[in-house]
């Protein structure tokens, strides 16, 4: 099934990079909903990825989620933004830690109407179209 039809193939660069990390080192980054998301992507979705630029990829997203986390947990009614969301499985990383946080969401039309197809309404994750 085809659940991102219309995104860009841009946007399947970091998720690809979560998924492949969370497969080959996942003592040090595991994204389950980025596993969970990889039955939807398509084929090629993968083509061009390396480990190296996986791996820094997932260091990225290691260290934002540590940022988040100390910023929620010292404001733990706090609001999270996220520009430029496009497949950001930050939410079903860190939410559950959180549950007073408020998630907002920025991306184009096209992203915001793939994320309400994939990820549903979520409690406390608004999503705005730019």
């Amino acid at each position: 099934m085809q659940k991102f039809k219309g995104v860009a193939n841009t946007l399947f660069v970091p998720l690809v990079a979560r998924i492949n990390v969370s497969k080959k080192f996942p003592e040090y980054f595991i994204d389950k909903k980025a596993l969970e998301l990889e039955a939807y992507l398509p084929e090629d979705a993968g083509k061009g990825s390396f480990e190296y630029s996986d791996i820094t990829s997932a260091a990225r997203y290691f260290n934002m989620d540590k940022i988040v986390r100390a910023f929620a947990e010292k404001y733990p009614s706090s609001n999270l933004v996220y520009l430029g969301v496009g497949l950001e499985t930050a939410y079903d990383r860190l939410s559950n830690r959180f549950p007073s946080a408020n998630w907002y969401q920025v991306d184009l039309p096209e992203v915001i109407e793939a994320r309400k197809i994939v990820f549903s309404v979520r409690e406390n994750e608004y999503s705005f179209c730019i």
